[in-house]
């Protein structure tokens, strides 16, 4: 990178500087081989060595902004090849590897928070660790050639003599000792640590199709998923490993309020939205048909109450339905459409459910057609106020049937 091409970029960065998050000092270790100037900005002077760019600019354009957070995001699920440069800039938490944390750093960064890497510092390869670049210029100065620190090398080089010594073989103490070659058991054992640190302060999220005909795998090639955290505004990019059934990405544990987005790749459109709101402690949301031509869906509970099953009663008598089925969206261990049965010699029709159903909808068409004149709103199965056979009576309709509620005798 040359300075003279790159004055404005550089004012600008500094420009940036005051309103970007700050780094901890000292709070990384920089991996074996490279180096980070102290100084943030693009700013190369004083350095000595093969310079990378700003770690943080996984795009390479000389700035940190959002794009190198969806950038690294996209690289993490397979969809973004990086090159060799990408894949040191795009590893701001220095751990070897690219992953959504890497992303959710550059975004707290962005957004003023103060971090545990150096992003927007440039990283470079010190010309010290090149013995390569550096021999043909100390094979050309004459002075190397007679130079004794050139025969003196070897005494560096003569770490091998020093392995090969007798006093370090001589020392049957600290190579005999079983603790001492115990001790990389015992630098493992942080390795073990950290990766039960990590995997108590992440979760993975996965999203499941519910729909009757598996409306998510339609144009799915052309589609992304992508999981937005209402609180931070990070997007992560969701992966399907089963034919577009369900998706999945892991977070921080941290993650709880939540809005899954269906976009169309070629121009980033987002065509379905879900505001699945607060997860709770669950982890699957569940993608149902849409209610009232809105997209609808639920979190899945982990464990299901094991309360007194409830039955629910519909009168047919105005509605006058030829069949009478109810659709429900808050128990995803009962079938999301079902047809009731009609008790006999009345108009009354019942369907016992669980006690996790709490709302839902009584309809008189199958389960793919969504007719409104044939079609209640809303109803509530409030137990507390009814017990647990309850009533439903359509009285009005306006568009849709309204009904009242009362218990069942």
């Amino acid at each position: 990178m040359k300075k003279s091409s790159r004055f404005l970029s550089i004012l600008l960065a500094v420009l940036m500087l005051v309103s970007m998050g700050t780094v901890a000092a000292s709070a990384y270790t920089v991996p074996d081989g490279y180096a980070v100037f102290e100084t943030p900005g693009l700013d190369e002077a004083g350095i000595q060595g093969e310079v990378y760019g700003l770690v943080g600019d996984a795009d390479m354009n000389d700035k940190i902004n959002v794009k190198d957070g969806t950038a690294i995001q996209k690289n993490a699920a397979d969809k973004l090849e990086f090159n060799s440069y990408q894949i040191v800039l795009a590893d701001v938490d220095f751990n070897g590897k690219i992953t959504v944390k890497d992303a959710t750093i550059i975004q707290k960064w962005l957004s003023e928070y103060k971090v545990d890497s150096p992003i927007n510092h440039l990283i470079y390869v010190p010309a010290t660790t090149e013995p390569t670049t550096a021999a043909p210029e100390t094979t050309a100065a004459p002075e190397t050639t007679d130079a004794p620190e050139t025969t003196a090398a070897p005494e560096t080089t003569a770490a091998p003599e020093t392995t090969a010594a007798p006093e370090t073989t001589d020392a049957p103490e600290t190579t005999a000792a079983p603790e001492t070659t115990a001790a990389p058991e015992t630098t493992a054992a942080p390795e073990t640590t950290a990766a039960d640190t990590t995997s108590a302060d992440t979760v993975v999220i996965t999203l499941k199709d519910k729909t009757t005909i598996g409306w998510m795998s339609n144009n799915a090639a052309e589609r992304e998923i992508q999981l937005v955290d209402n609180a931070t505004g990070t997007v992560y990019i969701m992966t399907s490993a089963d034919n577009y059934k369900t998706w999945s990405v892991e977070v921080s544990a941290g993650v709880t309020d939540i809005t899954f987005n269906r976009v169309r790749i070629s121009d980033g459109e987002v065509r379905n939205a879900w505001a699945a709101g607060n997860r709770g402690t669950s982890t699957v949301w569940c993608v149902t048909d849409n209610v009232n031509d809105k997209p609808a869906g639920y979190w899945e509970t982990s464990v299901p109450e094991t309360t007194t099953p409830k039955t629910i009663y519909f009168d047919n008598s105005k509605t006058k339905w030829d069949t009478v089925a109810f659709y429900q969206w808050s128990d995803s261990s009962f079938a999301g459409y079902t047809v009731m049965t009609q008790i006999e010699n009345t108009d009354i029709w019942s369907l016992e459910i669980t006690s996790n159903i709490t709302e839902g909808l009584f309809k008189g068409t199958d389960e793919s057609t969504w007719d409104k004149s044939k079609q209640t709103n809303d109803v509530t199965i409030d137990t507390a106020a009814y017990g647990n056979d309850i009533l439903f009576t359509p009285s009005t309709q306006s568009n849709k049937w309204n009904v009242t509620v009362s218990a069942y005798k």
